[in-house]
């Protein structure tokens, strides 16, 4: 019961902070915006946007949540909440799930505008039973992109130059769920289901090994 009152105090700070500064959401929603309006010109042909949609997308998605975490975590080291976190008696593993969860939930919010914005955009409609499929491919991405992140941010953020090695370190290990992501998402808009199975469980085995990486080794991999 401990453990679950530290993690729920920590996503209220982050959400708190977030509603006082918006920097995840009004910050990720700018950028995604660019990102789409940008590719929207690059790739203006029709059959090529249907083609290459959901990896575009992806592609928006993974630098939108790189840049909101690296923004989330270097507000707290500018404060020195990070330090003053970690010389408390609050585990590890409760500053991580506090974190990841709240990086999630905003995540999650900021891949529905996302989404919508792309398919404007890109002129891509959608039938409405395929809506739920897609809807818990990007909710699985977003809880591993998250996780995966905020553990990398974590190891990194008391390194001098941490924000540079975010998305070095973090990228080569992404490289797997995203293709999965991509992959599982483009069957979905096709409609086609017959190897929808196999990419969902790289995804399943990505938001397992968060879970477990984490609970595991949070407290070797964060000492300075």
């Amino acid at each position: 019961m401990e453990f679950i009152r530290e993690v729920s105090v920590l996503i209220e700070k982050e959400i708190l902070l977030e509603k006082k500064q918006k920097t995840v959401i009004g910050l990720g929603m700018f950028f995604a915006f660019l990102l789409a309006f940008v590719f929207s010109i690059i790739f203006i042909d029709t059959t090529i946007d249907r083609r290459l949609f959901a990896g575009l997308l992806w592609i928006a998605i993974t630098f939108t949540v790189i840049l909101v975490v690296n923004r989330s975590i270097y507000v707290d080291q500018e404060n020195n909440c990070i330090a003053a976190i970690f010389m408390s008696p609050v585990s590890k593993q409760a500053v991580f799930w506090g974190k990841s969860l709240a990086i999630f939930f905003m995540l999650t919010i900021l891949q529905v505008f996302m989404v919508l914005m792309f398919m404007v955009f890109f002129q891509i409609s959608l039938e409405t039973s395929s809506m739920g499929k897609l809807f818990l491919v990007h909710l699985l991405g977003a809880h591993a992109l998250s996780a995966i992140t905020i553990l990398v941010g974590l190891m990194v953020i008391r390194i001098k130059g941490g924000e540079i090695l975010l998305p070095v370190i973090l990228l080569p290990l992404l490289i797997p769920l995203l293709i999965s992501l991509v992959e599982a998402s483009n069957l979905v808009l096709i409609g086609s289901e017959e190897q929808l199975s196999q990419w969902l469980k790289i995804i399943l085995f990505y938001n397992v090994g968060v879970i477990i990486v984490p609970s595991l080794f949070i407290e070797n991999l964060t000492d300075e």
